[in-house]
């Protein structure tokens, strides 16, 4: 008992400091989720989602790509981000985004970017990096 306490404890902790996320805090969220590792990446994505900004939307739908054994997570947390009632796939999510004027994405999304791309092909290095836009 005492340790499911503490461990709830630290998630409540985790959440709480998630939802007054700063950029550099979202960026390491959203890097931490670009791995194999599906316990490592959930709690990456919860924690990017925790943030409540919605600046967090574009690098979301990102990983729906990727990572399509979290597209139930992501797509619940995209609705409650963006409002709307959108599928659970990547596809539609995408066609949304490209008709809204998004907001910016946070600083250091260029730098996700390229960290899930090179996890694609390690040949994107060679003309893609946080410094282009």
């Amino acid at each position: 008992m005492l340790r499911r306490t503490f461990a709830t404890g630290l998630g409540l902790l985790a959440v709480t400091r998630a939802a007054r996320a700063d950029d550099a805090t979202l960026l390491r969220f959203a890097e931490n989720a670009v791995t194999a590792n599906d316990a490592r990446r959930r709690t990456a994505i919860e924690g990017l989602l925790a943030s409540g900004r919605r600046d967090v939307v574009p690098a979301l739908i990102d990983l729906m790509l990727f990572y399509t054994d979290d597209s139930d997570l992501i797509a619940a947390g995209l609705r409650r981000l963006t409002g709307q009632n959108i599928a659970t796939d990547w596809h539609s999510w995408m066609l949304w985004q490209e008709g809204e004027p998004q907001p910016r994405p946070f600083s250091g999304y260029d730098t996700f970017k390229a960290r899930l791309l090179y996890e694609v092909d390690p040949a994107f290095v060679d003309f893609l990096h946080p410094s282009l836009p």
